[in-house]
């Protein structure tokens, strides 16, 4: 199982940089790792992600910055747990 995590300071204006990474260059990654997107769920959920699902998104109320969400395989079964 290969994980890719990126430190993406800012998803703002990067985001049709990320779906070109998901679909050229992320080979044989099963669960990609963002941090920092310092965006909200909307705009998380909106990003094709051929391949992947949302498994996870963590959007800070408290602070314009911060953040984090993961992406699987969509043959992988997930479960969150609280």
């Amino acid at each position: 199982m290969g994980v890719l995590h990126q430190n993406i300071r800012s998803l703002s204006g990067k985001s049709t940089e990320l779906e070109v990474l998901l679909v050229t260059d992320v080979k044989n990654v099963d669960v990609l790792y963002f941090s920092e997107h310092w965006s909200n769920s909307q705009k998380l959920h909106a990003i094709k992600t051929d391949g992947y699902m949302v498994a996870n998104t963590f959007c800070s109320t408290k602070n314009k910055r911060g953040g984090s969400f993961i992406y699987v395989d969509k043959n992988i079964v997930t479960k969150e747990l609280n």
